[in-house]
């Protein structure tokens, strides 16, 4: 399965993007906990504190959060999340459509075996048209 992660400015310009395949994970919903694991980790290194996690995947939108322990996976990927966000000053969550995500999904669908992918205020031309569409 492959994560796809869109980063963009507070006026919804793009920023940097990446894409990873994810060995041996078969769940959707781990895999979207594992791209926000990721997206909160890449938005830490490229030094931006004030985010908002947008997913299409509900569950796990709630998951972050909900104060109770959950024992699943993805709860576990979950508290991690929380705590990496305990370094930013500002995180808030967003549930979209799946219409609203389609660029990060482009992004996951051509994950490639060979290693992550990283792009830093060049969009890849495969999402460029898709990235104009998504509305937030």
């Amino acid at each position: 399965m492959g994560v796809g992660i869109i980063i963009r400015d507070h006026n919804g310009n793009f920023l940097s993007a990446c894409r990873q395949l994810l060995d041996e994970v078969t769940s959707p919903e781990i895999a979207e906990a594992l791209a926000i694991r990721h997206a909160v980790t890449l938005t830490r290194d490229e030094d931006l504190d004030r985010i908002i996690l947008v997913s299409d995947c509900l569950s796990v939108i709630q998951r972050i959060g909900s104060p109770h322990r959950d024992r699943s996976l993805v709860g576990v990927i979950m508290e991690d999340v929380k705590t990496l966000a305990t370094s930013l000053s500002s995180v808030s969550c967003r549930h979209v459509n799946r219409f609203c995500n389609n660029s990060a999904h482009s992004l996951a669908r051509r994950a490639e075996p060979s290693g992550s992918s990283f792009y830093r205020f060049v969009i890849p031309e495969f999402i460029r048209d898709k990235l104009c569409i998504d509305v937030f």
